[in-house]
């Protein structure tokens, strides 16, 4: 189970924190809630998009700044989308979670925006 840890930052801005996830898996979530969801309107523009694979939509990808999201029935696949060495993209950093997993982290994602 993923457990994320919600707080405001000295602005005044929502953030979260994955303290027992490996480095780069913590960074991707991170960046993928708080770039890809941090207005209402990308929060529910993403809700949206699970709902859509779970009518039956295949597959969706979602790019924001520094992390592509692949949506589908069975898992999300986030992947690194900036890179700041060549070498890198090469080989980008990713990392998947069940369907199950994401849904609940935005959800809990939406509770801690309000």
């Amino acid at each position: 189970m993923i457990e994320p840890e919600f707080f405001i930052s000295s602005v005044n801005q929502l953030l979260v924190r994955f303290p027992k996830e490996p480095p780069m898996r913590a960074r991707l979530l991170a960046h993928w809630l708080i770039e890809g969801m941090s207005l209402d309107l990308d929060l529910n523009r993403t809700i949206e998009q699970f709902a859509r694979v779970e009518a039956g939509e295949p597959e969706i990808s979602v790019g924001i700044f520094t992390v592509t999201s692949y949506i589908s029935k069975e898992r999300v696949r986030l992947e690194q989308a900036f890179f700041p060495c060549p070498e890198e993209e090469a080989n980008p950093a990713s990392t998947e979670l069940s369907f199950a997993e994401a849904k609940e982290l935005i959800l809990r994602w939406r509770d801690a925006m309000e």
